[in-house]
């Protein structure tokens, strides 16, 4: 499993992808550095502005458990993003 994904979001249309993480999370960056990405983590399609969602304005780290992190995106507008996983590289 990959432990960085970029791409690019189409406008309010929800985007998922699944990266490796060794418990000490994953990073999602808004690479266009306008707009808002409304990240979920919990296999629920994410809503702008909606409870239990979470917005990445720029970079943003959720600590996760160990595994595969699938990681649901949806913005109004196409902004460039990437999924980090933390892991060991060596």
């Amino acid at each position: 499993m990959a432990n960085a994904k970029s791409g690019t979001l189409v406008a309010s249309t929800v985007s998922t992808v699944t990266v490796s993480a060794d418990g000490r999370g994953i990073q999602v960056v808004n690479r266009t550095q306008t707009g808002v990405i409304w990240v979920r983590l919990d296999g629920v399609d994410p809503a702008a502005a909606a409870e239990e969602n979470f917005a990445v304005l720029g970079v943003r780290h959720f600590p996760t458990r160990t595994g595969s992190i699938e990681v649901r995106m949806i913005s109004a507008d196409a902004l460039a993003y990437t999924v980090e996983g933390m892991v060991d590289v060596l």
